[in-house]
């Protein structure tokens, strides 16, 4: 996919008209002495067919209506060729976002990195859920996509300048499925009743697609641009789909404004695109979520907390460690704005080390009781409706 980028890139700049595709040698049948016929154009055959035929689950037969290749075939010698996009009970990846030509652009190449990996004893692929590639016609693609985002162990969302450009002028009766995505992950995040074991969002702010520049969203003032009003249609509709899923929300639904929602999965720890090169971001996006997930795969199933302070257990129900977040990498939203992270890559801390790293953070030295050190938190954070929720 990558190649394929490029090259229709130079010839978008050098032939605008002419237009490429990817032939694979077709397997001629054998003659009477057992060896392939000598390679031709009628044994060609476009990447293309080879995909909407996985894709259906069906052969390739020619234009007589004869079979070429059956579905075992088609995947038995183009398989290295062919993403599984078939639907799945669980996936390691889910990568909510909102469609547009960067954000679908982006999307897709972050799938497609993902494909350069394998994980687990068993050295697998990682399976990844893209909405344009797993949905199917003639299924109920809310029903399905909410089912994968339940099942899914990390969380991308995408959260970008154009993503958040609709939002400004929200209607509370209509849904925003992109708001809905991001609410629904923040739920599973906090949640014992889901697989989501992380969320990683990758951070864009606007956008110059003649020097490919990315701007800091935090800066640009965007996010506190965002109304302060109770998305009522995407809630809804939200809670719907978490409780068909068997997953209960926290308290407070309530009190979210599309705003909160957008600032809450601001303080996620995630990757920032204007920190890196805009060549790299695609590469340090997967990067990091590889990462992740390796280290997911290799805790196994125990119990950790989501930033509500829900306990994640493992299907087996075995105690373990408080997992709480690492200090921020290089490259980490949290280390690029004002707004600390909450927990999203953890590893094994206790409360006491996590009460001392706040204290040195804060200045403070000698004694300090709870609720002072709670305060002065506060205080440094300096979001007065987290301030006022909490002092309630």
């Amino acid at each position: 996919q990558r190649l394929s980028d490029q090259l229709q890139q130079i010839l978008d700049e050098c032939m605008k008209s002419l237009r490429f595709f990817t032939l694979l040698p077709h397997p001629a049948p054998k003659n009477k002495d057992g060896d392939h016929n000598v390679l031709s154009s009628k044994n060609l055959i476009t990447l293309d067919n080879l995909r909407v035929a996985a894709k259906k689950h069906t052969g390739i037969a020619d234009s007589m209506g004869d079979v070429l290749l059956t579905k075992q075939q088609v995947l038995d010698h183009y398989g290295s060729w062919l993403v599984d996009d078939t639907l799945r009970n669980e996936y390691d990846v889910f990568i909510s976002y909102r469609w547009g030509v960067n954000d679908s652009r982006f999307t897709e190449r972050l799938r497609d990195r993902f494909s350069t990996y394998n994980v687990g004893e068993e050295n697998r692929a990682i399976s990844v859920f893209l909405d344009s590639k797993r949905l199917r016609d003639g299924r109920n693609f809310v029903d399905d996509f909410a089912r994968a985002l339940v099942n899914s162990t990390i969380i991308v969302p995408v959260l970008t300048a154009d993503a958040l450009q609709r939002m400004r002028a929200h209607d509370p009766y209509q849904k925003d499925h992109a708001l809905m995505e991001w609410f629904m992950a923040l739920e599973c995040f906090c949640s014992p009743d889901s697989r989501v074991a992380r969320v990683l969002p990758v951070v864009f702010g606007q956008r110059d697609s003649s020097s490919d520049a990315i701007g800091n969203l935090f800066a640009e003032g965007l996010i506190e641009e965002l109304p302060e009003i109770y998305p009522k249609e995407t809630i809804r509709s939200a809670l719907q789909l978490l409780e068909a899923n068997g997953v209960t929300p926290r308290f407070g639904v309530a009190t979210y404004t599309v705003c909160s929602i957008v600032t809450e999965l601001k303080t996620i720890l995630g990757l920032c695109a204007w920190t890196v090169e805009p060549t790299a971001v695609v590469a340090q996006s997967a990067v990091r979520v590889y990462e992740s997930l390796r280290e997911v795969l290799e805790e196994g199933p125990k119990q950790t907390f989501g930033a509500s302070g829900h306990m994640k257990a493992g299907p087996e129900g075995e105690s373990g460690d408080i997992l709480l977040n690492q200090p921020p990498q290089q490259g980490d939203c949290a280390e690029n704005s004002a707004t600390p992270a909450f927990p999203a890559s953890p590893s094994k801390r206790t409360v006491k080390e996590v009460v001392q790293e706040i204290k040195s953070q804060l200045g403070l030295e000698g004694e300090v009781g709870m609720k002072d050190l709670f305060q002065q938190a506060l205080d440094f954070i300096g979001d007065a409706e987290l301030t006022a929720t909490c002092q309630k």
